[in-house]
């Protein structure tokens, strides 16, 4: 989980990331939702599911912009939606060498 953890923190130089994506990526890492994720595709899981709260959950994340705050209820509205993201996020395989 470590290498994993290591990959959502990472934000490109000059492209800060809003602090609700930080948390909604933190948040997801920690309760192990990148766990089957391969290390060199985090990223790009990442940046999916926080498009996908843009699109798909965007009161949940709005909720944790205007509160700022981590209760109960919004922890388990981001648990619903974060497995609501994984079960359309496929991995890509791993390339192999010939």
């Amino acid at each position: 989980r470590g290498y994993r953890m290591v990959e959502i923190l990472k934000q490109p130089q000059y492209e800060p990331m809003h602090v609700a994506d930080q948390v909604i990526s933190i948040f997801a890492g920690t309760n192990g939702y990148f766990d089957d994720v391969p290390v060199p595709q985090v990223q790009r899981a990442e940046r999916e599911l926080h498009q996908f709260m843009r699109d798909q959950r965007p009161e949940v994340r709005n909720k944790l912009i205007e509160t700022a705050e981590l209760d109960d209820d919004l922890e388990a509205q981001l648990h619903a939606a974060i497995k609501d993201f994984k079960k359309q996020f496929r991995a890509e395989p791993a390339e192999t060498s010939a």
